[in-house]
């Protein structure tokens, strides 16, 4: 709450007539309560994630885990055919792309753990 002598007090209220020392609020118009709505409307909040993220694919995960949290690394693997060797066989290299780490807590990882266990049971008894 704002102190009676603070700056933002002082702009709002006004003396009242009536009762010398005190301070009342004055009321405001149908047109002053509109002009406020329309300038709190077109305040523009800077927001860190306005973009949306893309979609990945992952086909590839690692799990490191501590007593205080569980890291998972997500990635994408895909083969990329080098040429065919002496013996006909083709000379396949893996390229590993890492899209993102996430670390959770223990806890929120096991809240992880239960939701990702009831969606593929879920998956599974619609494809059955």
């Amino acid at each position: 709450m704002a102190r009676l002598g603070s700056a933002r007090t002082r702009s709002c209220l006004s003396l009242n007539s009536e009762q010398p020392g005190r301070f009342v609020k004055p009321h405001p118009t149908a047109a002053t309560q509109q002009e406020a709505m329309n300038e709190f409307r077109n305040v523009q909040l800077p927001v860190p994630f306005a973009t949306p993220a893309a979609a990945k694919y992952s086909n590839n995960s690692l799990v490191l885990f501590s007593p205080w949290e569980f890291s998972f690394e997500l990635s994408q693997v895909t083969p990329f055919l080098q040429g065919i060797d002496a013996n006909g066989q083709p000379q396949v290299q893996l390229t590993k792309v890492v899209h993102d780490w996430i670390s959770m807590s223990p806890p929120h990882a096991k809240a992880f753990l239960k939701a990702l266990a009831d969606n593929v049971e879920r998956i599974e008894l619609a494809s059955s």
